[in-house]
């Protein structure tokens, strides 16, 4: 696997708990053991020297040993070239896969939802068909752990999940002394259908133990793509997150509707049953995805607003939001945008007003959500949108605007 130079990154040391007492709470800490699980994975893609120990129908087990370390990572690797690869299905987030059980080895289910493809999540195994000798290698899976999916990581074309305890208290994932760390990869062939999945595992002894290459082998054989699930499943799959965009030639935000009785500061307009203020953000400050969390408890709806989908936030013009919400209020929504429309007009005395609508393909920045470090980068503005900026920091969990891609 050819990865560019940038991919990989320094192998420090997993966070401590001292260093995680310094930080504002658990979820900040979660997400520097994140990141730290993320740069592991890049180099063990660039700088593993995998040898093959056994081969079957295209399916391969292979073993790493770590010099120093007393450990061996253990990869196995299943290519699958009846299965059109469907970016959306095939590495469907984590909480996804806890809804519709996409696999026959494992069940899985959500505890906590944090973003679009990072989750805390429960597993264990779904069959008993899974032996002795496999579970033990891989584990009881049946412990609460954090598992964040990335896409386009290390490099494009390549999604990555890892697997993460909670808390630092214990490194080893899922709490489980067989079982260190668990990556997992899916990857698109390049020159024909299908796709190739590898698992990722970190072993707690210098060399393979001599039962693992067997064990690896029979939960390949019994980890099947339910493809026979149906299309239905998979249209709900391909469906199960919207993307929200806001366009705009004007040159300040969107308004906010109130009841016609409310009292507001400041100048307001009716219009369609409803008085519009301003959202009370300058377009410096305007942060769509408060505003539009906003907008739908105006519409009498709390609805999540996300800022980031597998891993990477989005541009500042973009959110994303649960495909059912969406579905059960985008009537009543639209309806009160085109109110909006009317009532911004007559505010600003100007023939166009903010727009939201649908968008077919979310745009990225390039800062990942667990990243720690504060970054400074040169923005490159999108036009056809008043939020444009000369430069950006890495955003603070208040503003969360990023620079363009």
């Amino acid at each position: 696997m050819n990865l560019p130079e940038n991919a990989a990154v320094d192998g420090a040391a997993p966070p401590d708990a001292e260093t995680c007492s310094t930080m504002s709470g658990s979820r900040e800490c979660g997400n520097l053991i994140i990141d730290h699980c993320f740069r592991y994975l890049a180099n063990v893609l660039l700088d593993g020297d995998f040898i093959v120990e056994q081969e079957v129908d295209g399916v391969s087990v292979s073993f790493m040993e770590v010099e120093c370390s007393g450990t061996c990572w253990a990869r196995l690797s299943a290519p699958n070239y009846e299965i059109d690869y469907d970016d959306k299905v095939l590495t469907a987030y984590p909480e996804i896969n806890a809804m519709y059980r996409i696999s026959a080895v494992l069940n899985t289910e959500l505890v906590e939802l944090i973003s679009p493809g990072d989750a805390m999540i429960r597993l264990k195994f779904a069959s008993k068909e899974v032996s002795t000798r496999a579970a033990a290698l891989i584990g009881s899976l049946r412990d609460k752990c954090r598992v964040s999916l990335r896409k386009d990581f290390p490099r494009e074309g390549v999604s990555s999940l890892v697997l993460a305890p909670p808390n630092t208290g214990d490194m080893q994932v899922l709490g489980n002394p067989t079982l260190l760390f668990y990556f997992l990869t899916i990857v698109k062939n390049p020159n024909r259908p299908g796709f190739v999945i590898s698992h990722y595992l970190q072993l707690p002894w210098a060399k393979s133990p001599s039962w693992a290459t067997e064990s690896l082998l029979q939960v390949a054989q019994i980890e099947t793509f339910r493809h026979s699930a149906g299309d239905a499943i998979f249209e709900d799959i391909r469906n199960h997150y919207v993307v929200l965009s806001l366009k705009s030639r004007a040159g300040a935000p969107p308004l906010l509707p109130l009841p016609l009785d409310a009292r507001a500061k400041g100048r307001k307009v009716n219009a369609g049953g409803y008085s519009w203020i301003s959202s009370g953000e300058d377009r410096d400050n305007f942060n769509f995805s408060n505003y539009l969390s906003a907008f739908f408890e105006a519409m009498g709806h709390r609805v999540p607003v996300w800022e980031s989908m597998g891993g990477r936030f989005l541009v500042p013009y973009q959110v994303v939001v649960a495909g059912s919400d969406w579905r059960r209020l985008s009537e009543q929504f639209q309806g009160l945008c085109r109110s909006h429309r009317t009532a911004y007009r007559r505010m600003y005395s100007q023939a166009s007003a903010p727009k939201i609508k649908e968008s077919n393909k979310p745009h990225y920045t390039d800062l990942w959500t667990t990243e720690v470090p504060n970054y400074v980068h040169e923005v490159i503005v999108e036009r056809n949108t008043f939020l444009t900026m000369s430069k950006a920091r890495r955003p603070s969990k208040a503003q969360r605007s990023a620079e363009y891609p």
